[in-house]
């Protein structure tokens, strides 16, 4: 499991995937967004990169003190062995730090 807080303008994240078998199909874990602010926070846009993908539509409304579960995608077919980083941008109407851009990391094994 993936998760993030959001509060203010501070995110922590746990960002791994861990190990994943290059051969063994594409491979999911969930992110967890918690708003702890004291207004809604809405996604206006998402990208991300190197086979991994998050799914969270853009227009996605988290209000104060609510939490909302998500996935991140990752597809190790294509990927070289060893570490892979990537970073999930997400960018939101928060007015002191609208960008926030996430590592992730997996290491692909034969």
């Amino acid at each position: 499991e993936i998760t993030t807080r959001l509060v203010g303008s501070e995110m922590c994240i746990r960002d791994r995937f861990d190990v994943v078998r290059r051969g063994g199909g594409p491979v999911r874990r969930t992110v967890t967004l918690s708003n702890e602010g004291d207004a809604p926070l809405r996604v206006r846009c998402v990208e991300s990169e190197k086979g991994f993908t998050w799914q969270l539509p853009p227009g996605t409304t988290l209000p104060p003190g609510e939490s909302l579960a998500t996935e991140v995608h990752f597809d190790p077919a294509r990927a070289d062995y060893g570490v892979q980083v990537g970073h999930l941008m997400l960018i939101t109407d928060d007015p002191v730090r609208p960008m926030r851009k996430l590592r992730v990391t997996a290491i692909i094994e034969e």
